[in-house]
């Protein structure tokens, strides 16, 4: 129950222009999920709740996505054309990783993830398959 409110307000309650009122409303149901998904009385005291910290309100997950999807625009061309259009400074992202050496990475083999390796329906070949790469690895 948590899991679905929560992706609601993340991806649809977030999205949206709110009055005051209505923002209020939706922060009331989104205490009253809390509460009844810790097991805690409906009548638990509010501030006693914000102060546990393990909720946040619909003005901070809507800020979190919006975030979320600048950076994610911030990545490509065409997504930072699209937040310049919107009169939006894409967000600077620094690479904090360096690229593989040519000499190792020409040392690594990925194989393609097998297809059709169901844990109850294909035992015989998942087995099959762990023995290879068993073989594999041991050489």
């Amino acid at each position: 129950m948590h899991a679905f409110v929560l992706s609601h307000f993340t991806y649809e309650a977030a999205m949206h222009n709110w009055s005051r009122a209505e923002s209020e409303t939706l922060n009331v149901l989104l205490r009253k999920v809390i509460k009844k998904v810790l097991g805690l009385p409906i009548h638990t005291s509010t501030e006693r709740l914000l102060e546990l910290g393990i909720h946040n309100t619909l003005e901070e997950i809507a800020e979190a996505q919006e975030r979320a999807q600048f950076a994610r625009l911030s990545t490509t061309r065409s997504g930072r054309m699209i937040l310049q259009e919107l009169g939006q400074h894409p967000i600077a992202i620094r690479r904090n990783y360096n690229d593989i050496p040519d000499n190792i990475r020409e040392t690594i083999t990925v194989s393609p993830i097998p297809r059709n390796m169901h844990p109850e329906h294909n035992v015989g070949r998942r087995v099959a398959r762990a023995r290879t790469i068993l073989r594999q690895v041991s050489n």
